[in-house]
């Protein structure tokens, strides 16, 4: 992040591959943010999941997104693997690691939406409030 060159940073997130629970990994998200904070430049995390074949997947995603979306240091996020239909009407096989992300109307989804909206709306309520703290 101190490459002068560098205007802003992503960082992975997979704790399977590294024995992190989910509580650890989203205690290490504001680690991220900060690191990035201190650079001075805005950071993602992108690249980032946990198998569908975790029955707490979807709570997985909404415990990091919150922790993203609240974090004045974290200039956001992007999914993974987001596939579509084929056109057999089905979603392609994710055999490997299942971090595909479906629009299908399931909770993953809903919490994916959902997610957006909260940071549009976070987003715009702080600009919103750094505004009106600018006018005289």
């Amino acid at each position: 992040m101190t490459i002068p060159t560098l205007d802003f940073g992503t960082w992975h997130g997979y704790p399977i591959f590294y024995n992190l629970t989910i509580q650890q990994f989203n205690d290490m998200i504001p680690e991220f943010c900060q690191l990035a904070a201190r650079a001075k430049k805005p950071v993602l995390m992108e690249e980032f999941g946990h198998a569908r074949s975790n029955q707490n997947a979807a709570e997985a995603y909404a415990m990091w997104l919150d922790t993203v979306t609240h974090d004045r240091n974290c200039a956001g996020w992007m999914v993974w693997r987001l596939v579509s239909l084929q056109d057999s009407g089905r979603y392609p096989a994710d055999e490997h690691d299942q971090f595909d992300i479906h629009n299908d109307g399931g909770a993953l989804w809903t919490i994916l939406k959902a997610a957006t909206a909260r940071a549009r709306q976070t987003r715009e309520t702080s600009l919103a409030s750094e505004t009106s703290r600018r006018v005289p």
